[in-house]
């Protein structure tokens, strides 16, 4: 039970995080937003670390950092698009698109690159989620139908569902299970700050620094927290049997940050909103667990 505690911790967090990524665009750019978390993070991992007396050595050896870098790249990208879905759409459409990540891996990744044979259950279980995304309404009701903010939002939604598909297809293939789970994220967390800092500098973005103290702090807290989840995950599933199945759990991430939109963003589900969404985690959950 330790466990399934522990990664539902993890989940709820992340959960609050991209819930909190949109007001927190409304007081800085989502560039610099990006670079300070994630370095503030890879500093707690590395401090970890140090503690941990981990051998840094590991560092020189090409076969595992190379993938990590390479994957990080690809993170970095994801959460970037991610927020930038955010800026143009609700919460729950930018999540719900996010989300159709593993029916983009198993259309896509998992037969063309990991060269697997997709079963029948695994099959229906993607078409779901396609079905799922479809029902989403891409404009809101008296939106200017040239504008289609809303459809935007959930394209770079999809575009982040393909970065995690990928990453997904690639932790698999390059069979990274035994690198240190913390060394792993403190290289990826570094790669995506350098991301979303060379993102900001290639903008020369005007408003780049968070302008008032208690954003700085915030920051900080998201940091910490992304920490913390990542303590809570690996811990948690330290905690599990082999082939548990607690991949279902992660979906708490999707409703916490729909739910705490709806309550604080005042942010509205419509029918079929709710109806695709239902189609989506359906779809999710199912995989998992096949």
């Amino acid at each position: 039970m330790i466990g399934y505690a522990l990664i539902a911790c993890a989940a709820t967090i992340w959960g609050f995080l991209n819930f909190s990524v949109k007001p927190l665009t409304k007081n800085m750019t989502l560039g610099m937003m990006g670079t300070i978390t994630s370095f503030f993070g890879t500093a707690l991992l590395g401090a970890v670390l140090l503690v941990q007396r981990f051998d840094f050595r590991l560092a020189l050896n090409a076969k595992v950092v190379l993938p990590l870098l390479y994957i990080g790249v690809f993170e970095g990208l994801n959460v970037l698009v991610f927020c930038y879905a955010l800026k143009y759409t609700t919460v729950a459409r930018a999540q719900l698109a996010k989300y159709m990540a593993p029916t983009l891996l198993v259309f896509v990744f998992a037969p063309f690159l990991l060269h697997e044979r997709i079963s029948l259950s695994i099959g229906s279980a993607a078409l779901l989620g396609l079905i799922g995304i479809l029902c989403i309404p891409v404009k809101s009701e008296g939106e200017e139908p040239a504008s289609y903010r809303h459809g935007r939002g959930i394209m770079l939604g999809l575009v982040a569902a393909f970065f995690i598909a990928y990453m997904i297809a690639l932790e698999r293939r390059a069979a990274l299970s035994g690198v240190d789970p913390y060394f792993a994220v403190f290289v990826k967390l570094t790669v995506r700050g350098s991301v979303f800092a060379i993102f900001t500098l290639a903008l020369k973005e005007q408003r780049i620094w968070p302008q008032k103290p208690k954003y700085w702090l915030w920051l900080l807290g998201c940091a910490v927290a992304l920490a913390l989840s990542f303590y809570c995950l690996f811990f948690g599933n330290g905690k599990l049997p082999a082939g548990s199945k607690a991949g279902v759990i992660t979906y708490l991430d999707l409703v916490v940050s729909i739910v705490l939109a709806v309550i604080f963003l005042k942010e509205s589900l419509s029918w079929r909103t709710i109806l695709g969404g239902t189609l989506i985690i359906a779809s999710g959950i199912w995989i998992v667990l096949s």
